[in-house]
């Protein structure tokens, strides 16, 4: 090759300053898309549970729920104390007069009527000593009939002296009549009756000859 000195490269010379950036130029168009979604990575950790929030405002108040099933009945508790006695209230009317009982029984006795003949008057109920010559009497309480005498000669004597027990209404001696010796026990009247008024006298009387008397002598008869 023929040297050409005019076109021998001269020694470099020193390098320029940088010249300034010229302007952004505009943005190039989206490039492909690139390949697939990669698979979805594992769940990471929980994490920790943060601070609890403040409290919300009270909601409205619901709807009243339906009446749950009755519960079974508890223990009875202890007993209260009494309380204080009220105010008696007003007497209520007098009821009707009951029906008249069945009967009453009417008795006489003393200890005894004496050795001697005599006519004594037994008192009613009984009287421990002997009895008086005088009438004793007691009002019927009600009106009935007079039935059923009885004679109890408690401790008979060793007489057989006959003793008469009449039963007198009013003074006036009546049917209801018992006959009986100084030495036996009892004696009755089972089958005479006598009509009594309420408020009528009754008295007893014994009639006796002479001869030992029996002691504790008792006569009862029904008031039916």
């Amino acid at each position: 090759m023929t040297d050409r000195p005019f076109l021998r490269r001269g020694p470099s010379g020193p390098l320029a300053e940088p010249g300034p950036t010229g302007p952004t130029g505009p943005t190039g168009s989206t490039g492909p898309a690139g390949g697939p979604t990669g698979a979805t990575g594992p769940t990471g950790a929980t994490g920790a549970t943060g601070a609890t929030g403040a409290t919300g405002d009270t909601g409205a108040t619901g709807a009243t729920g339906a009446t749950g099933a009755t519960g079974a009945t508890g223990a009875t508790g202890a007993t209260g104390d009494t309380g204080a006695t009220g105010a008696t209230g007003a007497t209520g009317a007098t009821g009707a007069t009951g029906a008249t009982g069945s009967s009453a029984i009417l008795s006489w006795g003393n200890d005894n009527v004496g050795a001697g003949a005599s006519t004594r008057f037994l008192s009613p109920w009984f009287e421990d000593d002997l009895a008086q010559t005088t009438t004793i009497v007691w009002d019927a309480p009600r009106a009935g009939t007079a039935r059923n005498m009885r004679v109890r000669h408690n401790v008979p004597s060793g007489s057989a002296t006959v003793i008469t027990y009449v039963l007198l209404v009013n003074g006036v001696a009546t049917a209801l009549t018992v006959a009986l010796a100084a030495n036996v026990a009892a004696g009755s009247d089972l089958v005479n009756i006598v009509a009594v008024a309420a408020g009528d006298r009754l008295s007893l009387r014994a009639t006796k000859a002479a001869g030992a008397s029996p002691t504790d002598i008792l006569v009862t008869t029904e008031l039916a």
